[in-house]
């Protein structure tokens, strides 16, 4: 490693599913805060980076089409379909968010599917870990787990085995889980 940064926040993508499940979602805005500093940074201006991570559905297309525009001005690969998936990104948050707040067994179908929000994530970051190597072929990947993130997904996991032995031990009722207001991306 030559202790270049990369251009974008560099994660490896088993790293960035492992979180996104192991922090129940919590690791989605770190990782847009990331790449809204890195592009703040670059650019010399205020991006409010913090505001865009924590809104971060209403400014996706906006960061996955600055990921294409930089695969393209660098030709690196093919040019990831912005608009797709941040349309799939939004869909996926938007039915999420409904089915959680529904009663009966939809908040359960809501969870799962919330999980399914780090897809396009895991597809915007692999193409931008190539426009990374690239550019800075030896940066730092990130593809190792921290003490610190050993650490959230000891917690995640604790709480995802809570959750489920409540769940099939009949002591949290499905219909429970809605009212819990927990979501991947709100």
């Amino acid at each position: 490693m030559n202790g270049e940064r990369a251009p974008f926040f560099a994660v490896s993508t088993y790293k960035l599913l492992c979180m996104t499940i192991g922090s129940l979602g919590f690791y989605i805005p770190f990782w847009f805060y990331m790449h809204w500093s890195r592009i703040e940074e670059r650019e010399h201006r205020s991006l409010l980076p913090l505001l865009r991570a924590i809104f971060a559905i209403p400014f996706v297309y906006f960061l996955f089409r600055r990921f294409a525009d930089a695969q393209r001005e660098h030709h690196a690969g093919e040019p990831l379909a912005a608009g797709l998936w941040a349309i799939v990104l939004i869909v996926l948050n938007l039915l999420a968010s409904t089915l959680m707040m529904q009663a009966g067994a939809w908040p359960l179908l809501g969870i799962l599917l919330s999980l399914l929000e780090v897809v396009p994530l895991l597809v915007a970051q692999a193409a931008i870990n190539q426009h990374n190597q690239l550019l800075v072929p030896g940066h730092d990947r990130n593809d190792r787990l921290t003490p610190a993130n050993r650490l959230v997904l000891l917690i995640g996991g604790v709480f995802w085995l809570m959750m489920a032995w409540s769940l099939l031990s009949g002591q949290l009722p499905v219909s429970s889980l809605g009212q819990s207001g927990f979501a991947g991306l709100k």
